[in-house]
């Protein structure tokens, strides 16, 4: 489980850099000005420190000798990148708003199921063995943070749950060559 929190949180080169920004193209795809949901998502994604769990997907990706499809890749850094950005939502609220408050919990909500729609995408090809990585890695995320829904270690402890399930995607990544 730590091997995806051991990676260093620079980018490592322009292939990383590309691919980050297909990530971010495909956010931005899904987002529009117009609703005050879009206007939430802006500030929960601007409220992220480093995105390390999704550089960290990037870079093991890009290391592979597998050299999984660059659409996979970008399917598991999306899905890590949303859900990472759901555990802070979950735990830190949304600005001006509790963690449990009905927007942050709706949010919450949203942010998870584009995690999903981000995997399974009409004529993609994503492969069977990142979605049930993702699948298993979210489940295990849910389930400890229920465990420990009173304990002050939850936000830490589910962010490690976020590397965890990076390191899945990721080895199911390699299971998946182009």
């Amino acid at each position: 489980m730590g091997r995806a929190r051991d990676q260093p949180a620079e980018p490592n080169g322009a292939s990383e850099d590309a691919t980050l920004a297909a990530v971010d193209a495909w956010l931005a795809a899904h987002r529009s000005e117009r609703t005050p949901l879009s206007r939430a998502l802006d500030a929960v994604f601007d409220a992220r420190p480093d995105r390390r769990p999704t550089r960290v997907v990037l870079e093991l990706a890009a290391r592979s000798p597998a050299r999984p499809r660059p659409r996979s890749v970008v399917a598991a850094a999306t899905a890590v990148d949303l859900l990472h950005a759901r555990t802070l939502v979950r735990w830190r609220g949304l600005p001006a708003r509790a963690p449990d408050s009905t927007a942050a919990v709706l949010v919450g909500d949203y942010l998870h199921s584009l995690a999903f729609e981000a995997l399974v995408e009409p004529d993609d090809g994503v492969s069977a063995s990142l979605l049930d990585a993702v699948t298993a890695g979210v489940t295990d995320l849910y389930a400890a943070e229920a465990a420990d829904a009173d304990d002050d270690c939850v936000p830490r402890a589910a962010t490690r749950r976020v590397f965890a399930l990076a390191d899945a995607a990721v080895d199911a990544l390699a299971g998946d060559p182009i």
